[in-house]
């Protein structure tokens, strides 16, 4: 959500000197406000009916049958440039309804659903996904307990959409060689923009600084509560390393040893869950620059990801970092020169690679400047402000 409007000042920032902004969201509370940015918001229909009827099981979607009303605001704005954030909904679905109409559609590609749809069983069985809890039920919110099948459901569902509507539109925007190539296979007729990301002002206002080994070897990530973030990774590179002698502490961001997740990874794992792992659960960007200048490295674990915001937060605070070369990932961390990549669902890989940055403090401290340096010219303001002017200057001069 923060880096959401963190975004959206940028656009207001960039394109409201000659233009209108409106934004447009699901909110069935919502009301429409105008001002520097105008808000609009659907409602989906009979959406209090589907809220109650996912207390006990959650077949019903709150956020679908969008379309019509986002039509209706496009009839009532007449904008030049509909500007789309991910394919995680269905708004892409007005690339179709409004394929023979003079606006410009550009859609920015976050996760691609037709990948992580697929990632959903790279560590875990479809039938773990239909047979283990995910959510014990008895709150307010959720009355009876449910699995994760709810979300592999809503991913395919997402997928399915995101193959059918995609090749419809005809710009994108991104930010790694992936999903370059993605778009390219969407619609190889598409022109594609480079758009970078601006992180919070807490990832560079303080830098990392070699930390000192006082016995326990620190490790940090962020993460969140999805089978494809690769926790069960984490936790069993913690065990390899602990097995091998070393005392490690793996400080992981976003989660609980409560979360869904961790007890997903619990289960499969079983005496190989490492135990020297601290949750921090979820934790403002300050507290999240605290923990990285107390680590030695930092680790993402993905099993698919773009472009990882939380890799690119390490990287600009300088640290050295180690990732799953999945996706985006290799066009933000080039392997043995901004830190080093490994293969996907590789625990081995990953505590080998820990063990080399331990031994070799030289080189993880070589990595981490390589990484800054980069990551600073990546994420610069100026730069990524510049991007964006550049894409929608080149649509309003677009006869299509």
């Amino acid at each position: 959500e923060q880096a959401g409007k963190v975004w959206l000042a940028t656009l207001a920032k960039v394109v409201l000197e000659n233009c209108e902004l409106h934004v447009c969201a699901v909110d069935p509370n919502g009301r429409e406000e105008q001002g520097v940015i105008t808000t609009h918001f659907v409602r989906p229909k009979f959406w209090r009916l589907k809220l109650v009827l996912n207390l006990f099981y959650p077949f019903f979607s709150p956020k679908d049958n969008l379309i019509p009303q986002a039509l209706e605001i496009v009839k009532k704005v007449q904008p030049d440039i509909i500007h789309i954030h991910g394919t995680e909904q269905e708004w892409v679905k007005l690339a179709y309804e409004l394929r023979n109409e003079p606006v410009k559609i550009v859609l920015s590609i976050q996760g691609v659903m037709s990948v992580i749809s697929r990632k959903y069983t790279a560590a875990y069985s479809a039938w773990f996904q239909y047979t283990h809890i995910y959510e014990r039920g008895g709150s307010r919110g959720l009355l009876l307990p449910r699995t994760n099948a709810h979300r592999y459901r809503a991913a395919k569902k997402a997928a399915a959409i995101e193959a059918a509507y995609a090749p419809y539109v005809h710009y994108f925007t991104g930010r790694t060689e992936w999903d370059r190539q993605i778009a390219k296979v969407w619609n190889p007729n598409a022109v594609y923009f480079q758009d970078d990301r601006l992180l919070k002002p807490a990832f560079w206002n303080r830098s990392w600084k070699e930390v000192a080994f006082d016995g326990v070897w620190k490790i940090y990530t962020t993460s969140a509560d999805s089978v494809f973030k690769g926790f069960e990774l984490i936790a069993e590179a913690a065990y390899l390393l602990e097995k091998n002698g070393l005392k490690v502490q793996w400080t992981v961001a976003g989660l609980t040893k409560d979360t869904p997740s961790v007890r997903h990874a619990e289960k499969k794992l079983k005496h190989r869950f490492g135990r020297g792992l601290r949750f921090l659960g979820k934790v403002g960007s300050e507290q999240i620059v605290d923990a990285m200048l107390e680590s030695h490295v930092y680790v993402m674990a993905s099993h698919v990801e773009n472009s990882p915001n939380n890799l690119a937060e390490a990287q600009v605070v300088g640290m050295p970092c180690i990732a799953t070369d999945v996706g985006g990932t290799s066009t933000y961390l080039k392997n043995e020169h901004s830190g080093l990549l490994i293969p996907s669902g590789d625990a081995y890989a990953m505590a080998g690679a820990l063990q080399r940055l331990f031994e070799n403090r030289t080189l993880a401290c070589e990595l981490a400047a390589k990484a800054r340096e980069e990551a600073v010219v990546r994420h610069d303001v100026g730069r990524v402000k510049g991007q964006v002017k550049h894409t929608y200057d080149t649509l309003l001069n677009k006869t299509r």
